[in-house]
């Protein structure tokens, strides 16, 4: 089975992928997951869109090949912190091409994805004491957490008012009797 966890930076993801993860010991990967990908789009916060969703796309081709897919096939639970939604949603926006592309790499589906939400302020409030990628764009981020709302097929799950462990409940219920939280 594969799992994905999205939504907006602040909405609690990471923590609740860790904390289901290590209590069901499933394989657990992120994008960007590769170092290497995550230092150049950190050192180069200037690159155009079009070269974020390309390193983007490297780094969920590797995630691909070399975690979710082996551990699939080896009958593992795979558990991932974004996936290539969050490329949509974040980078491209609006691309012809994206789709196309996407598909052209034929990236392993998540047999489910839960969009973790909560009201922009909340979500910039949590993070407001972290070094981020992301910038403090209010309107982006209404219009990046409207385009997660609306994400077909996608569980979407409130976190507003709930602590990890009442997510990571909320997200077994939604998964086969033998997930635990």
């Amino acid at each position: 089975m594969f799992i994905v966890v999205e939504g907006i930076d602040g909405t609690g993801k990471t923590t609740v992928v860790n904390k289901l993860a290590q209590k069901n010991a499933w394989i657990q990967t992120k994008t960007p997951n590769g170092p290497e990908f995550r230092s150049i789009l950190l050192d180069h916060n200037n690159l155009p869109r079009l070269s974020q969703m390309l390193i983007f796309f490297a780094d969920m081709v590797d995630v691909d090949h070399n975690i979710i897919q082996p551990n699939l096939k080896m009958g593992q639970t795979v558990i991932c912190d974004r996936w290539y939604l969050s490329t949509q949603i974040y980078q491209i926006r609006d691309n012809p091409y994206y789709q196309k592309l996407q598909d052209g790499l034929k990236l392993t589906k998540p047999d489910y994805t839960f969009v973790l939400d909560l009201p922009v302020k909340a979500a910039m409030q949590r993070i407001d004491s972290r070094d981020r990628y992301e910038s403090h764009d209010e309107e982006a981020w209404n219009e990046r957490r409207m385009a997660y709302l609306n994400t077909r097929d996608a569980i979407v799950i409130d976190t507003r008012d709930k602590n990890p462990d009442q997510v990571m409940e909320e997200i077994c219920q939604k998964l086969p009797s033998n997930s635990t939280y």
